[in-house]
């Protein structure tokens, strides 16, 4: 997976400098499916935590992660930020019909075949348009478990992006629930495309607080 990291980072071999007290790990997530909410719809999990956030008053921590600490002494655990996006994609059965052609042409008359052809080639020119959901996945970790091998970095970004996914199918089967959709449904790791971007954000407390007030 591509990796993004802050302007002074040299890429993967990047660690965070001695400084920074929390690291948000964003998955960029393109789900296959528009789920039907307005763009920047952000949700939240919250829960004590002892690993992260220590000395970081509420005010602060939502000044770095942007979401309301609603009980108080609670630390983000885990961050979505729901945006749409409207694209041009194959039409339906397209692949279908380039492939078997043949076997569909000679069960049409020929007039019916010559417009559906147009039809064909003029909806192939202007594209298909769907709107997506595209997900910002963000868990929130210890400096500490990034200052490590490769290999073990790797392994800390699949971990996180399973972790990210987890609580995606949650907001996405409650959503279902709360609607009485059957069709809206949990998302695998193999239904996403097979890149993905990975923002790596550093906070301290200090730089969180400046950024809070004017």
């Amino acid at each position: 997976m591509p990796l993004s990291v802050s302007s002074d980072a040299a890429g993967p071999d990047w660690s965070p400098p001695s400084y920074v007290e929390v690291l948000a790990v964003s998955h960029i997530l393109e789900l296959p499916q528009d789920i039907q909410v307005p763009s920047d719809t952000a949700v939240a999990l919250t829960e004590e935590r002892k690993d992260v956030f220590q000395g970081w008053s509420d005010d602060v921590k939502t000044a770095f992660t942007n979401i309301p600490i609603e009980t108080p002494g609670q630390s983000p655990l885990h961050r979505l930020v729901v945006r749409n996006a409207i694209v041009r994609t194959a039409i339906p059965l397209q692949a279908a019909d380039h492939a078997f052609a043949e076997w569909e042409q000679p069960l049409m008359s020929s007039e019916a075949w010559e417009q559906r052809q147009r039809a064909f080639r003029a909806a192939v020119a202007t594209g298909w348009e769907v709107r997506k959901s595209v997900v910002a996945a963000s868990t929130f970790i210890a400096p500490d478990r990034w200052r490590s091998s490769e290999a073990d970095r790797v392994a800390l970004m699949l971990e996180q992006l399973d972790a990210s996914l987890d609580f995606v199918n949650d907001y996405i089967v409650s959503l279902s629930l709360l609607r009485g959709d059957p069709l809206l449904g949990p998302v695998a790791r193999g239904d996403l495309p097979p890149l993905c971007p990975v923002i790596i954000e550093g906070g301290r407390r200090w730089a969180a607080w400046t950024r809070k007030t004017p």
